[in-house]
C-alpha cells in the first residue's frame, strides 16, 4: 500500500495498492480528495475492501467543511484480479456505520 499526501487545507489523497508475488501488480489505485481511506473487512468474509468516501460535492451548494462526503467501497474482484467500486453490495455495513 503506498499512500501519498499533497498537503494544504483542502487536498488531497492517493492510494495504490500492490499484489506482490511472481509479478508485481497494481489492485488499487484511487485519487480520493480531501478524504483518507482504509482497509477493512465490513462483511466478515475474509477478504479486505478498500472504503473512502466521495468528495465529489466539495463546495457544491454550501461551505467545504459542510460537503457532504459519502463513503465508498471498492472489493477485490477475483477474475479482473483488482479492487473495483461495490458500495451497493455493502449498504447495510454503512447504515450500521451512520446510525452508531
Amino acid at each position: 500500500m503506498v499512500s501519498t499526501w499533497s498537503g494544504g487545507a483542502h487536498c488531497c489523497y492517493s492510494f495504490a495498492a500492490y499484489s506482490v508475488g511472481p509479478e508485481l501488480r497494481r489492485i488499487l489505485t484511487v485519487d480520493t480528495g480531501k478524504c483518507g481511506g482504509e482497509f477493512s473487512d465490513l462483511n466478515a468474509d475474509g477478504v479486505l475492501e478498500f472504503s473512502t468516501c466521495d468528495d465529489t460535492w466539495a463546495y457544491a451548494y454550501c461551505a467545504f467543511a459542510y460537503s457532504p462526503s459519502p463513503r465508498v467501497v471498492s472489493a477485490y474482484d477475483v477474475s479482473r484480479r483488482e479492487y473495483r467500486v461495490a458500495t451497493p453490495r455493502f449498504a447495510r455495513n454503512l447504515r450500521e456505520q451512520v446510525s452508531s
